[in-house]
């Protein structure tokens, strides 16, 4: 019985408009997200080896060790494409210079404009908001729907448990709001990937995946 009623959610919920809208609006949202957060992170990618090779080279154009000031540099983080963060407010390169302790950093590489005019959406941002919309659309219509025609007396007059429905109802309402997520971050993904071609490391997809099992539960 348990099984008859997940699957009863799963299909009621699929074959509806709204869950056509949310698949259509998250994907849509998060591929927009996706290219402008990644063009950014390359045009900043790009700065960020212009400078690190002009402090090298005026580095080396010290004669006197003792009067070098070296530079350490850190480059941008591909994860800002999923979540942008505090780290823009920080700089990139911070000068180290005699008798002085550096602060903070000294210079921050340049990035889009117009990201700066307008509040950034992120993945996170799209998850939190537009997900938890959906989330509320489709967890008030997964009673009050059986109970306006009638199933839900039905199914409670059988040897069916108020406990065990309702936990079919939320783990096939849990699967269904996980697609569009899952979907929408997989386009993301093949964006990145074959268009922008960027490539993420072992421990950085670690962080990927943990965040978005974090969010799905």
């Amino acid at each position: 019985m348990f099984k008859t009623v997940y699957w009863k959610e799963v299909h009621e919920h699929v074959t509806t408009f709204r869950f056509a809208a949310a698949m259509v609006t998250m994907t849509l949202l998060v591929l927009v997200s996706f290219m402008m957060l990644g063009s950014d992170y390359l045009n900043r990618l790009d700065s960020y080896n212009t400078l690190s090779e002009t402090y090298r080279l005026q580095d080396e154009g010290f004669l006197v060790p003792s009067y070098a000031q070296p530079t350490v540099s850190t480059p941008p983080s591909p994860l800002e494409i999923f979540a942008v963060g505090e780290q823009r407010q920080f700089g990139n390169f911070i000068t180290i210079e005699r008798w002085e302790v550096p602060t903070g950093a000294s210079e921050t590489i340049s990035h889009n404009e117009l990201l700066e005019t307008i509040p950034t959406v992120d993945l996170v941002t799209i998850f939190i908001f537009v997900g938890g919309l959906f989330s509320i659309l489709f967890s008030y219509d997964a009673i009050t729907a059986d109970r306006s025609r009638g199933t839900l007396k039905l199914m409670l007059t059988g040897n069916l448990g108020r406990s065990t429905l309702y936990f079919a109802k939320f783990l096939g309402l849990l699967n269904v709001i996980c697609l569009p997520a899952l979907v929408s971050m997989l386009a993301g993904l093949l964006l990145l990937s074959f268009s922008l071609n960027i490539a993420f490391t072992a421990s950085q997809w670690a962080v990927v995946q943990s965040a978005v099992a974090r969010w799905e539960s």
